[in-house]
């Protein structure tokens, strides 16, 4: 299973240079988004240990593998959730090598299956045979297997597989033939799946140098059963191996237990003064010869999990508990590394830090704004208050009427949409398109969802842009401009039409943006702008021309995405007050508008009599309306949307 990724002693290749920590902590970044995206688990954790590896939950910690019942033993136990790594790797180590190795150990954590391993490995016990010995037979073959899923597709995944092999077993295996014969036996079985992986020449050159007859005769006998289980899903891998491979991989343990116990003998004999008498290892007695076996076996056994080691997995290890009996212990990533994994989580580069104190600053004027809603106002609060929502509903009975006629003229102009199938290659959706994946992440595109593939029906974006500044609430006109937004926001919900609803005085503010569900969070922000706090000076501007601009910006950017048409609204009641930031005359409201008029309609609807008379002076007689009856303001918004109705169903 996992590959071990230790510095090799011998290695001849010298990092070509060690990174700063800001970029060891981009790679960290990007391990964690390819780790999550690939593996569709978005609770993944990847953590700092000893060395590469994929384990499994913190409750797994020793198993007694003969008392060990595999059928009542919970999935969740035996699924691992985190990823290790090595520091020192991401300060010298290639890219290429980094995410290779990565890719390897996210294709354990998907395709691999530690009940098979446990499987095999209880069978092993049952026989008389040592658990590590069906480790070393499930290593070898189930690397291949998995490798095969994880790069069936994409050659950029086949090539970095390939090369951490190169890189990190070209040592080892170069001496395999000085190993015992079953280590040999699962070198040969890694070599003939490396025949597809044209850059391993260290594993494809073992055929070459391997030349024990029992292992190539054997190797012959299983090759056609080889060959299938780097193919297979995880179930037939193991049937494969328990039913056909086991019994020869067998023959070559006991065969080289007999042969080594002899060898040890003859060595000793070597060693020892000559004797009147020779001793040949047949005329041992059986209690002697079997001191020589166990020898001989605890030899094997202590290569196997080397070779298991360095090959394969790094998450369980045999050992003999106190009564000498072979136990599995599933290892885990020191408390020590997660605590530092913990504090590196926590730690941001001077750029991140700057963008999360001025994300504190605007998260303290919008709570200024919104009289403390914001401090409620948590990703995962949802809902409101029996006093905010009888607050809510108040407003909302008030435009009922409004809302039902506009939902259907909604439903007239945007006909109930059909779904046909599913489609891929989208910037989001409900599903991550595995194929797409590896190219879209290699390319940083991220177009690599699936949504719901809809038949073709018209629809349009639409923002309502609220002024929220001083006179507003001076002459009272903020309910009716809440209940205009509110209408238009229940009605767009139910029939699921995009829209946002933003404010300004100051500067903008978002109460519902496209990516939101009409739900609690926005409902309560919107009733927020009801109780406006006195002692902010927020409220002293009306920054009309740069937060017509910002919303602008926003709804061209989802009409580009969507390629649907887009429309935006803006109701104020005053002429133009800007911040001193925004005075120049780039933020001129009628330059503003006139610019975005070319690319959908920006209407002003002006309420009061300060400034119905002159609306049209900052949007144009087409796309301006006037409204001296601020309590009329719903029905006139419902007039205007209505207005864009009929101009969308003429865009065919």
């Amino acid at each position: 299973m996992n590959l071990e990724r230790e510095n090799i002693q011998n290695l001849e290749t010298a990092p070509e240079s060690i990174r700063t920590p800001e970029e060891i902590a981009r790679i960290k970044e990007k391990m964690q988004f390819i780790s999550r995206s690939f593996t569709g688990n978005f609770g993944v954790r990847v953590l700092p240990g000893q060395r590469w590896a994929c384990s499994l939950p913190e409750s797994v910690q020793q198993l007694k593998l003969a008392d060990v019942d595999l059928d009542a033993l919970d999935q969740k136990l035996l699924t691992p959730d985190r990823l290790s790594y090595p520091e020192k790797d991401l300060q010298t180590r290639s890219d290429e090598y980094i995410f290779g190795v990565l890719r390897h150990e996210i294709a354990e954590m998907k395709f691999s299956s530690f009940r098979a391993l446990l499987s095999g490995q209880k069978m092993a016990l049952n026989e008389s045979y040592k658990p590590e010995d069906f480790h070393t037979l499930f290593n070898s073959t189930n690397d291949c297997r998995i490798n095969n899923l994880e790069a069936a597709g994409s050659e950029t995944a086949k090539e970095r597989l390939a090369g951490i092999y190169q890189e990190d077993l070209g040592q080892f295996f170069q001496k395999i033939q000085e190993a015992p014969t079953p280590l040999q036996y699962a070198a040969l079985a890694m070599s003939r799946w490396a025949r597809d992986f044209t850059s391993i020449e260290s594993l494809k050159d073992l055929e070459a140098k391997i030349t024990n007859q029992a292992v190539i005769e054997i190797l012959e006998r299983t090759s056609n059963a080889l060959d299938r289980s780097y193919q297979v899903g995880a179930k037939e891998h193991s049937k494969i191996l328990q039913e056909e491979i086991w019994s020869e991989y067998k023959k070559l343990v006991d065969q080289y237990i007999d042969e080594e116990a002899k060898n040890q003998f003859q060595e000793e004999q070597t060693q020892k003064q000559p004797q009147r008498e020779p001793q040949n290892f047949d005329d041992l007695n059986e209690g002697e010869k079997e001191d020589y076996r166990q020898k001989a076996r605890q030899k094997l056994s202590e290569a196997e999990n080397d070779f298991n080691q360095k090959t394969g997995s790094r998450s369980t290890e045999t050992y003999q508990d106190e009564n000498g009996e072979s136990q599995i212990r599933f290892k885990e990533i020191a408390q020590e590394d997660i605590q530092n994994a913990d504090e590196e989580e926590k730690k941001t580069t001077q750029e991140e830090k700057e963008k999360v104190e001025r994300e504190k600053q605007e998260a303290q004027q919008r709570a200024q704004v919104l009289h403390g809603q914001a401090t409620v106002l948590r990703e995962r609060k949802t809902g409101l208050t029996e006093g905010e929502q009888r607050v809510y509903n108040e407003h909302r009975q008030k435009v009922e009427q409004y809302i039902k006629q506009l939902v259907k003229d909604i439903e007239r102009t945007f006909p109930p949409k059909k779904e046909l199938g599913w489609t891929s290659g989208k910037p989001r959706g409900a599903r991550i398109d595995a194929k797409k994946l590896a190219r879209e992440v290699a390319t940083e595109h991220g177009h690599f969802f699936k949504s719901r593939e809809i038949q073709e029906t018209r629809t349009a974006a639409f923002t309502l842009l609220v002024d929220i500044s001083g006179s507003m609430y001076n002459q009272s006109r903020i309910p009716s401009a809440l209940e205009a937004a509110v209408m238009m926001a229940e009605a767009f919900s139910r029939k699921d039409i995009p829209f946002e609803i933003l404010v300004f005085a100051g500067h903008p503010l978002e109460l519902k943006k496209f990516s939101e569900d009409y739900k609690g969070i926005a409902k309560k922000k919107m009733i927020g702008i009801l109780t406006p706090d006195q002692e902010s000076d927020f409220y002293g501007a009306t920054d009309a021309g740069f937060s017509l601009d910002w919303a602008a910006k926003r709804l061209e950017r989802r009409s580009l995405e969507e390629g649907i048409p887009g429309c935006l609204i803006m109701v104020t009641d005053g002429q133009p007050e800007p911040v001193s930031e925004h005075s120049g005359a780039e933020w001129d409201l009628r330059e503003i508008s006139e610019k975005w008029q070319e690319k959908f309609p920006v209407i002003g609807i002006g309420i009061g009599s300060e400034i119905a008379g002159s609306i049209q002076n900052y949007f144009g007689k087409d796309f301006s309306v006037a409204e001296a009856d601020v309590s009329k303001l719903p029905n006139r918004l419902l007039e205007v949307l209505k207005n864009q109705f009929s101009r969308i169903k003429q865009i065919e």
